[in-house]
């Protein structure tokens, strides 16, 4: 087996992508996919898809087969969630994108678990979101300090975005978590 801890930053930055797309082959029930066809989709070569598996573990794919989309998920689900866990995550913005996306979340499948919501808008605060009760961005710091969330999803404008960041790592008893910034359809995965 290969060590994963070889692999470089931007294979790293790759898995979360190749795990979106392969979830979606396995609820179409597809059941391997060559390494051609998961290179079209991913917008990179066949070759480097090769190699960024070959960086991860144990992954064989078979000339003229390709890959099995369950044991790449599998594999996938190990580096990116550990032992299966659902990483505590919180939602930072919820207005429409928020909702949206705290649908995600919530989905148990997707290996997050929302444990809170912030939004500084005053018809916001004190709704419930899938189950969750919206939080004044205020209560931010203090919640992350007794809670310690791994991820957190911001949802907000350009322009809010400056007043939500995490306070310095002095000010904080806990790391800040990573980030995942939502901005016009795009997914960015900030790791602090």
């Amino acid at each position: 087996m290969n060590n994963p801890g070889k692999a470089s930053l931007p294979v790293i930055k790759r898995l979360p992508k190749y795990y979106r797309y392969l979830r979606t082959l396995k609820n179409d029930g597809i059941t391997s996919i060559s390494s051609r066809e998961l290179a079209a989709q991913m917008g990179t070569t066949a070759s480097q898809v090769r190699q960024d598996f070959n960086c991860i573990g144990d992954v064989n794919g078979r000339q003229g087969i390709g890959y099995s989309v369950e044991n790449l998920l599998s594999i996938l689900e190990h580096l990116l969630f550990g032992n299966g866990d659902l990483l505590p995550t919180i939602l930072i913005g919820c207005g429409r994108l928020g909702k949206a996306v705290s649908r995600f979340i919530t989905t148990d499948t997707n290996g997050y678990k929302l444990i809170a919501a912030f939004d500084n808008s005053p018809s916001e605060v004190g709704k419930e979101i899938n189950g969750i009760q919206i939080l004044h961005i205020d209560e931010l710091e203090a919640f992350c300090a007794e809670h310690h969330p791994e991820v957190a999803v911001l949802c907000l404008p350009r322009s809010g975005a400056g007043t939500a960041r995490t306070p310095p790592a002095h000010a904080a008893p806990c790391a800040p978590p990573p980030f995942i910034m939502l901005r016009q359809n795009l997914i960015y995965h900030i790791f602090l």
